[in-house]
């Protein structure tokens, strides 16, 4: 409904309009020349909504009649083209005059493809349900047309099915008239028919004589409307006011197909963001680097520090080979658990207790009474060693009575492979202090 002005204020409104709309077609203009690029790609959408607000404002100021609400096809595609029964019409941006061609794929330019909403009405089969879109629109039978073929044709056309539009209003019947067919939808069902630019006033008019006098008619049309008998219940329209309804559109691209290049250049903008930030931080560690570099060069290396931090270096290797204790008790009790060693006490220890580890040395006491000779000892010592990670070798020491084991741990390559995988484990393996009751415990 138009809005209840009071004179007062529509006065000076009407003074104030002339003003607003130069500064806001300036605006408008400099605003188009800011996005550059962007504007291409975004521009008929923006255009499409200020369109639409400036119709709800018109309707509410001068109560111009009202389309419907939801988006419209000239809001989202730039060019628009009607394949009909025989014939097609194309309605190319910012014209009012159509185009019409007995074979639609002559006028389809690779140019307007992504900008093209394709109108057709896909005719139905004997079980009411719309055929196949493609076949139809190439003229070929259903099943005959290779998916290679027709995505060459109609690749990026929007396909706008319009047999599957929804109900109309009540008491409304919406009539499309392009091409050479009169296609009109109730709160029903949809219906196309054949007309002509010299019949197809009558036919509207034919049209309307099965519905009551109450119903109101929109019509959508590029063609001439002077032709058509001026009537209260019958309002015409450009054909991009046409409703654009979801169910229509067959191929509408999703989130990620619309906005997928948009969001590409965002993530690349944010990683060249992120590199030049650690570049920066890395200068800034650079700096700090080198500034340790020179304290550490002024620090004294006479001969009262030269035992001291050789002292230091060995005890830094110990700690370094630290964590290789625990790694080796827990193997030999996975190593025992797995070969079903009969075991009395397990004894680690490192050849020489003054200088730095370079290997350990496992040793397996058995009970008096649990083997007895080579053939169950040998057995015993071969499946310890296989169910083992880190002996390197085995070997039976002489002994005068018992049954024990020695397993040789060489340190060297499992530190590296330690050092090497030390970054992936979430904390520090702590040293084994206490594994066993019955484990004698060695690191001197």
């Amino acid at each position: 409904m138009p809005l209840d002005i009071p004179p007062q204020f529509k006065q000076q409104w009407d003074e104030k309009i002339p003003q607003l709309r130069a500064m806001a077609t300036q605006q408008w203009g400099a605003f188009q020349v800011f996005m550059g690029p962007l504007w291409r790609e975004f521009g008929p959408q923006i255009e499409g909504w200020v369109a639409q607000v400036k119709n709800v404002l018109q309707e509410a100021l001068k109560g111009t009649p009202k389309v419907g609400d939801g988006p419209r096809v000239g809001e989202q595609f730039r060019h628009l083209m009607v394949v009909g029964l025989n014939r097609a019409e194309l309605l190319l941006e910012n014209e009012t005059t159509p185009v019409w061609n007995d074979t639609w794929q002559e006028i389809l330019d690779d140019g307007m493809k992504r900008n093209l909403g394709l109108i057709f009405f896909a005719p139905r089969g004997l079980d009411g349900q719309p055929i196949a879109p493609v076949p139809f629109l190439l003229g070929e039978e259903e099943g005959a047309v290779a998916p290679v073929a027709a995505a060459a044709v109609l690749n990026g056309v929007a396909l706008l099915d319009f047999c599957r539009m929804p109900p109309a209003e009540p008491n409304t019947v919406n009539i499309l008239v392009a091409a050479d067919c009169l296609f009109h939808w109730d709160t029903k069902d949809s219906y196309v028919f054949p007309t002509t630019p010299n019949s197809w006033n009558r036919d509207i008019e034919s049209v309307l004589r099965g519905y009551p006098r109450t119903t109101r008619a929109q019509v959508f049309t590029q063609w001439d409307a002077s032709l058509l008998t001026q009537s209260e219940r019958l309002a015409v329209f450009p054909l991009r006011s046409l409703p654009l309804a979801s169910s229509t559109w067959l191929n509408e691209p999703t989130v990620q197909e619309r906005y997928g290049n948009h969001a590409l250049l965002a993530g690349v903008l944010v990683a060249v963001t992120m590199v030049v930030g650690l570049w920066f931080q890395g200068r800034g560690l650079a700096q700090v680097t080198e500034q340790l570099d020179m304290v550490q060069q002024q620090i004294p290396r006479g001969g009262q520090f030269s035992d001291l931090e050789r002292a230091v270096a060995e005890q830094e290797k110990m700690f370094a080979r630290r964590p290789l204790f625990a790694l080796a008790v827990k193997d030999a009790h996975r190593a025992i658990a797995q070969s079903g060693l009969q075991l009395e006490q397990l004894e680690l220890k490192v050849p020489d207790a003054n200088s730095v580890p370079e290997s350990y040395v496992l040793t397996f006491t058995m009970p008096d009474d649990a083997y007895s000779g080579w053939l169950q000892q040998e057995p015993a010592a071969r499946n310890l060693i296989l169910n083992s990670a880190l002996l390197h070798a085995v070997r039976k020491p002489p002994s005068a009575t018992g049954f024990k084991l020695e397993g040789l741990v060489m340190l060297a390559p499992w530190l590296r492979e330690y050092n090497r995988l030390k970054p992936q484990l979430p904390s520090s393996i702590a040293p084994i202090l206490n594994t066993s009751p019955t484990v004698a415990r060695s690191e001197q």
